[in-house]
């Protein structure tokens, strides 16, 4: 038998109701629970720490920029990270860091839809100029850079 591995985060008002709906289905087993008590990760401090940077020196200029970090994440370029499910589920990632004037998840899904190919190589409609393609991709080389740095420095 094979089987998933899946985290999940609630908030304490919900911790009961959720682990008594897990305990009625039986091909769940529940392995583990730790009260996290506002503790980020590692991971997620060197992510906030990154993209506060790329705020900070406006890197990311529009809020579909975030977009790009997504789905260099989701393709793997950005080591240490794990893929996102949705839009939504990054949304609501970079809210938990505090991270504040997000886009709204239909910014981040249309230019998802509108960017195609695999970095570096990206396509984009409708089609930007060279300047501006340099600048989508200087966009995850930045937070590539300052995700590593985030994590040497901790």
């Amino acid at each position: 038998m094979t089987m998933k591995e899946i985290v999940l985060r609630v908030e304490d008002s919900a911790f009961e109701c959720v682990l008594g709906m897990l305990k009625l289905c039986q091909q769940v087993e529940v392995v583990s629970s730790m009260d996290l008590q506002g503790q980020e990760s590692h991971t997620d401090e060197c992510f906030a720490k990154a993209i506060k940077e790329l705020l900070q020196e406006k890197v990311i200029r529009h809020k579909y920029d975030y977009a790009f970090i997504l789905m260099a994440i989701n393709e793997g370029i950005i080591t240490g990270m794990d893929p996102f499910f949705s839009p939504q589920n990054f949304i609501d990632y970079l809210r938990m860091l505090g991270i504040k004037d997000l886009p709204c998840r239909a910014t981040l899904s249309n230019m998802c839809t509108y960017t195609q190919g695999e970095y570096p190589q990206w396509d984009y409609c409708p089609a930007v100029d060279t300047a501006e393609e340099l600048r989508r991709r200087n966009i995850v080389v930045r937070f590539s850079s300052a995700f590593s740095r985030a994590n040497r420095q901790s």
